[in-house]
């Protein structure tokens, strides 16, 4: 005659006294066990998502540094270059319901808009965030023909008058853009920029 199995016994993982479990992943004796393994199973939970969080931020903290010593870590020409994305973007939405200023196009979406100045860059760098300087130009006009002046300068007679026309053409100071002012100006365009968006919405 075959023995019967012996009833298989477990030791508590709370208080440590064993019992035959009901159940094959039974790790408890009673009720009062099992609630203080799920109230320390909550406390364990808790701490590991206390941690991954103090992580995160610790993660954060430092991605945050990096950024800004890259920032300080910037040459003069990309701090140039992010004003003068905000710029044409402002002078674009200053003048979204005007036509090219050289060849008077109202579908300048079929080759895109720029933000062409009068007076190029090139030619004269401290007038490139001067607002009577630069307006909505077709792209057209703006690359293909190189600015288009002979279209350009009558109609930016009749836009901002012949005396600042005038004013921007004998303008013939010289100016090196400082990082600091890039920083200043970025800020005051992004401004004038989000204050146009919000008028047209």
């Amino acid at each position: 005659m075959q023995n019967p199995k012996k009833p298989i016994r477990r030791r508590c993982k709370c208080c440590g006294v064993f019992f035959e479990p009901k159940y094959h992943n039974q790790t408890w004796c009673s009720d009062e066990c099992l609630e203080e393994l799920k109230f320390d199973q909550l406390c364990r939970d808790r701490e590991k998502a206390m941690k991954a969080m103090e992580r995160k931020k610790r993660r954060d903290s430092q991605r945050e540094e990096r950024n800004r010593k890259r920032k300080q870590l910037n040459p003069r020409s990309y701090w140039i270059k992010q004003v003068q994305n905000v710029f044409n973007a402002y002078i674009r939405e200053r003048d979204a319901r005007l036509p090219c200023i050289s060849c008077g196009t109202y579908y300048g979406e079929q080759c895109g808009w720029d933000a062409g100045h009068y007076r190029t860059v090139a030619a004269a760098g401290h007038l490139r965030f001067n607002e009577d300087n630069c307006h909505k130009q077709c792209r057209h006009c703006n690359q293909t023909l190189d600015g288009n002046i002979g279209g350009y300068r009558p109609a930016l007679i009749r836009k901002i008058g012949l005396a600042r026309v005038v004013a921007l053409e004998n303008n013939n100071d010289t100016h090196k853009w400082t990082i600091a002012e890039c920083k200043e100006l970025i800020n005051i365009y992004q401004a004038k920029l989000d204050a146009l968006r919000r008028k047209a919405a």
